[in-house]
């Protein structure tokens, strides 16, 4: 169910990212929402899912994180720079899980999903932004 609403919503803003932000929303957007659909192809089988480093997990993030600092260089807005930020985050949590093999795999499981729905609002953010700014330009 968790993922059902998760999906549910990132669709969403995805969709009003597409229709009404800038290149770098939309970008931001997609960014995640290949992330995340890689993520869940790449994660281990249900039995053995996080007992130890989820290491096509981690390329996945490593790319995402990638591709998120490629554009909050590229970008005229500050929310890229935050969402490359949580995104690190979750690069550091599989570091955390290599540091400490005794980790408990709720707890690792529990920070690299952490930071997505943050990651999502300031996507949303971002765009309500940008088309206040595009809509406050087209009213001068």
């Amino acid at each position: 169910m968790r993922i059902l609403f998760y999906y549910a919503l990132l669709l969403s803003v995805l969709a009003y990212a597409l229709a009404r932000g800038g290149g770098s929303e939309r970008a931001g957007a997609l960014i995640l929402l290949a992330g995340s659909l890689l993520t869940h192809m790449a994660l281990s089988p249900m039995g053995s899912r996080f007992t130890q480093v989820e290491l096509s997990v981690l390329a996945v993030d490593l790319a995402v994180l990638g591709g998120f600092v490629i554009l909050a260089l590229h970008s005229d807005r500050y929310w890229p720079i935050w969402i490359a930020a949580f995104q690190l985050i979750g690069v550091l949590a599989h570091i955390a899980r290599l540091a400490d093999p005794s980790m408990m795999r709720t707890g690792y499981a529990f920070i690299l999903a952490l930071w997505s729905y943050p990651m999502i609002a300031l996507i949303a953010l971002g765009t309500w932004r940008q088309h206040r700014r595009t809509q406050t330009t087209k009213g001068s």
